[in-house]
């Protein structure tokens, strides 16, 4: 019913919808749905808090709230935003397939009760997507896909997740949470803090050896097939990035210098004519 309740003043109050969205902000509870949109064993806990967070995340890149999305997960998993929305068999098969996926990693099966505190998953999705279907403005941003893409492994050029950086992200999730909780403690009651969200943002030390130019992981780049090369949607900016790269490195670093030679290479076979003589 919460959800549903903001979903029907994002439309129709706009004004208190923004009051409310800022105030998730500023008391990091957006910070906790965040969180348990990705890490929560509760399925029900997970569709909740994934579309909050699709309501207060969503919005032009220069909002805070999509600045701080931009700090916290790399900057390969932000595309899957601008895909188109799924139907619903697809999202019923996505579902599947994160069960499966927390199975195996705990080992055993995992209890899909009904939702948070009660939550009908699967009434509440139907009755979402209908007033969405009433209040649809603009196109919307495809968080579902997005966090998703955040409970798989990938190893493409422009995006490296696993489990070691999942890790990452939790701890650095719940380590910022846990000092929220204590400033809270502290000072009184969530309404006496402000979290300072500008500065927060999620290392990922286990990525910190790949040589990365751009978006693009270069180790990975050399290992993709020719149509992942094909399909990229802006090869002259990235040659222009490789190229530079390539003569920052070229009398300090051999082994970076040989690998923009060898991605160049395979950008100019494949974007010949968009890149010219």
């Amino acid at each position: 019913n919460t959800a549903l309740l903001l979903q029907l003043l994002a439309s129709h109050a706009p004004e208190t919808a923004s009051a409310i969205r800022d105030a998730a902000l500023s008391s990091g509870i957006l910070l906790q749905h965040f969180h348990a949109a990705i890490f929560s064993p509760l399925e029900g806990q997970r569709f909740l808090s994934r579309y909050l967070c699709s309501l207060w995340l969503s919005g032009p890149p220069s909002c805070d709230e999509k600045r701080l999305l931009k700090r916290m997960v790399p900057s390969g998993c932000l595309g899957y935003l601008s895909m188109p929305i799924l139907s619903r068999v697809e999202e019923e098969q996505l579902d599947a397939l994160e069960r499966d996926t927390l199975a195996g990693s705990s080992g055993g099966s995992v209890d899909t009760p009904s939702g948070a505190a009660g939550t009908n998953t699967s009434r509440l999705r139907f009755r979402i997507a209908i007033a969405n279907e009433k209040a649809q403005n603009a196109k919307p941003e495809n968080f579902r896909i997005f966090f998703h893409v955040l409970t798989q492994d990938h190893a493409l050029p422009d995006l490296i997740w696993n489990q070691q950086t999942r890790r990452e992200l939790c701890i650095g999730l719940e380590t910022e949470l846990q000092s929220i909780h204590r400033e809270m403690d502290a000072r009184g009651g969530l309404d006496a803090i402000a979290w300072n969200h500008q500065q927060f943002s999620i290392p990922y030390p286990s990525l910190h050896d790949e040589v990365k130019v751009g978006s693009v992981y270069m180790r990975l780049w050399l290992q993709a097939g020719d149509g992942f090369i094909k399909s990229w949607n802006e090869p002259q900016r990235l040659f222009e990035v490789l190229f530079r790269r390539f003569l920052c490195e070229l009398d300090r670093n051999a082994t970076v210098t040989v690998m923009c030679i060898r991605c160049l290479e395979r950008l100019y076979a494949h974007h010949a004519k968009t890149l010219g003589p």
